[in-house]
């Protein structure tokens, strides 16, 4: 992920900030789908990835089902093939990147 911010960042001459929430202190609307989602998979054994689809699915039916798309390879870029960087540690001369925290 921090490649990919950082290689975002570099072609579009932009800076990226990542803003990271406190735990418990959020309140967002896919909290309740996410709740629902784990109380069907306790005590599920899942076996293979296809197994979340199946108990997804199946995780409401009012209003509707939810509506699970499974994604392909082909949306997936590889990343590894030309990091911009090796590690997201500072650098170690002058212009490398850098990862900077900012703190309010």
């Amino acid at each position: 992920m921090a490649n990919a911010l950082l290689s975002l960042s570099t072609t579009h001459n932009v800076t990226i900030v990542q803003k990271y929430v406190v735990k418990g202190h959020t309140n967002m609307e896919c909290d309740s789908v996410h709740a629902t989602f784990e109380k069907k998979l306790e005590n599920k054994t899942i076996s293979i990835p296809h197994d979340f689809q199946r108990i997804t699915e199946k995780a409401r039916i009012n209003p509707n089902p939810y509506e699970v798309v499974s994604p392909s390879f082909c949306i997936f870029k590889n990343y590894n093939i030309d990091l911009v960087c090796k590690s997201i540690r500072p650098g170690r001369k002058p212009n490398d990147p850098t990862v900077t925290i900012f703190e309010r």
